[in-house]
Parts: C-alpha cells; sequence; structure tokens
C-alpha cells in the first residue's frame, strides 16, 4: 500500500532540489486550488489498483484580451501609415476584390472592330461611381494582379486559423503555438 506521507515528503524533496522557487509569504488561492487538485489525484491514485496519468494542456481563447489588443494594435497601426498608406487603407477598405476585378475587366473590354478599348475613364465612372481617379485603375489592376490586398489576404488568414482554432476547441483537442505556425 502507498503511504500518501511519503509521497508527499518525497514530492517535496524533487520539488527544492529541481525547480527553482520564488517564495511568497503567504499562499494564494491558486496555490490552494492546485493543491486540492493534487490531494484528489493522490486520493484517487490510493482508492485504486491501476492508474493512467495523462497530461492536458489547453489553450483558452480570451476574447476580450483579443479585442483590446486588436484595438491597441489598430492605434499602434493608424501612427504609423503616412498619408499614401492612408489613401491606399481607404481604397481597400471601400472596394471588394470581386468590385475591383469588375472595374478592371470593363475597363479592359476592347472593340472588336478596331481594337481600341471601349469604355473610356468616363463611362468607367459613370458606371462604378467609387471611382474617383484613373490611380485606381493602376491599384485595382496590381491588387487583382496579386489576388487581392494585402489587407484582404491577411483577413483570409486570420478567419482560417480562428475557424481552425475554434473547431479544434469544439473537438477538446489540444492547440499549441507551433500548431499556428503551419
Amino acid at each position: 500500500m502507498i503511504n500518501p506521507h511519503n509521497v508527499v515528503n518525497i514530492l517535496t524533496n524533487l520539488i527544492s532540489e529541481r525547480l527553482t522557487l520564488i517564495s511568497t509569504p503567504s499562499s494564494t488561492r491558486r496555490d490552494e486550488e492546485v493543491a486540492k487538485a493534487l490531494f484528489e489525484n493522490v486520493e484517487s491514485v490510493l482508492n485504486c489498483s491501476a492508474y493512467c496519468l495523462e497530461n492536458n494542456h489547453t489553450l483558452d481563447l480570451d476574447t476580450e484580451l483579443l479585442e483590446q489588443q486588436l484595438e491597441s494594435n489598430d492605434r499602434d497601426d493608424n501612427l504609423y501609415y503616412n498619408n499614401e498608406c492612408e489613401k491606399e487603407n481607404i481604397i481597400q477598405h471601400q472596394f471588394s476584390f470581386e468590385y475591383m476585378k469588375n472595374v478592371i475587366e470593363f475597363y479592359d473590354e476592347k472593340d472588336e472592330k478596331t481594337g481600341k478599348r471601349k469604355n473610356p475613364f468616363s463611362y468607367i465612372q459613370k458606371r462604378f461611381k467609387k471611382v474617383k481617379d484613373k490611380s485606381y485603375i493602376r491599384r485595382f489592376r496590381r491588387y487583382v494582379e496579386a489576388q487581392g490586398t494585402k489587407k484582404q489576404k491577411m483577413d483570409q488568414i486570420d478567419s482560417f486559423v480562428s475557424e481552425s482554432f475554434e473547431n479544434a476547441r469544439q473537438q477538446l483537442l489540444s492547440i499549441h503555438d507551433f500548431d499556428l505556425k503551419k
């Protein structure tokens, strides 16, 4: 039979030999919770004939902390951008990838007889009211060739990682930071 006092003494010796401890004058609530969990484990070991110990580490999603970090990052990012970046951000936020693609396709249509562009810029402005000047066409073309803006690509990656994280949490799988890097 296992003697729990001997187990505690051996555990105390192991902890003092192998772990560096930061001493605190009084025990905290968390210390008490861990002690209770350890007591329940020791008690279950004493009451059973075979024992299998599994260790699960989880990473819980703290949405409030995540929102605060995102807000903080947004504030920092806004300080970083200059006027040109702000213009590009406005364009990126106002137009979807499909909208930019439609503008470019309409602009690039060729007349079969002459081989020239079918639609001058004034027609584009009439059909696509949000397009203010020709620089939008150049930017749209660059974004369409790159399959979207950097922000749109990052949003796709963020949503994929969030969905994967949520699915793994629903299946009670353990998640590590190296899993998120893949």
